[in-house]
């Protein structure tokens, strides 16, 4: 049987501040130790946040070339800026639509920038996604490795890993909910590994084109 069991009492994360460590913790808190076919799902925005990835749009110097695509989809012209300088491509801009191919190589809306939920500090920030989501995975994944928190934990195919990830989003909320990770167990599963590029589509098949 599946079971979702949200990681509560993780507070707020900072730059810098180790992730393995407050998962860790945070497990051994609600006496958790995960199996080895059990996931740990944990929010872009927690691990962005640890990365400093966090910026304020203040300082965000905005270009003429900017200001006029800004204007054109109706959005604040340091957002664009930031998108543009995150994204290798344009593919859709449209007012109020700004869909753009991450340079991780996926396709989304403002290249996944945030503004909320963003913590004490929030105003005037926008939050980026990780430089290398796949790296931050591995970098996660190694350091849970330690033994200090249970056993070792394993990562799954592409696919199955994303509707984990939409089931976990149960346990965590999309919202203020402040649960920014959950343990997915009774999972079966024998497929390698695999890394998030492995959904990117080529630019033919873009359906947003």
């Amino acid at each position: 049987m599946i079971e979702i069991i949200s990681i509560q009492g993780i507070g707020e994360v900072s730059e810098g501040r180790d992730l393995a460590e407050l998962l860790g913790h945070a497990l051994t808190a609600i006496g958790i130790a995960p199996g080895r076919q059990d996931v740990l799902v944990v929010t872009q925005k927690i691990v962005s946040k640890s990365e400093g990835r966090a910026v304020l749009l203040d300082e965000v110097q905005v270009s003429d070339e900017v200001a006029e695509l800004a204007s054109a989809v109706r959005k604040d012209p340091r957002l664009v800026s930031l998108v543009l300088a995150e994204s290798s491509d344009v593919v859709r801009a449209v007012p109020h639509v700004l869909i753009t191919r991450h340079n991780a190589g996926h396709v989304m809306a403002n290249a996944g920038i945030d503004q909320s939920n963003l913590g004490p500090d929030a105003e005037g920030r926008a939050l980026l996604l990780p430089q290398d989501p796949d790296l931050s995975a591995q970098r996660l994944r190694d350091s849970m490795k330690r033994g200090e928190f249970g056993r070792c934990l394993q990562v799954t195919q592409v696919a199955l890993a994303d509707m984990v990830a939409n089931a976990a989003g149960l346990a965590t909320g999309e919202g203020a909910e402040g649960i920014p990770a959950a343990l997915v167990g009774g999972l079966q599963w024998d497929a390698p590994d695999a890394s998030s590029r492995a959904l990117i589509r080529l630019a033919a098949e873009d359906l947003f084109r």
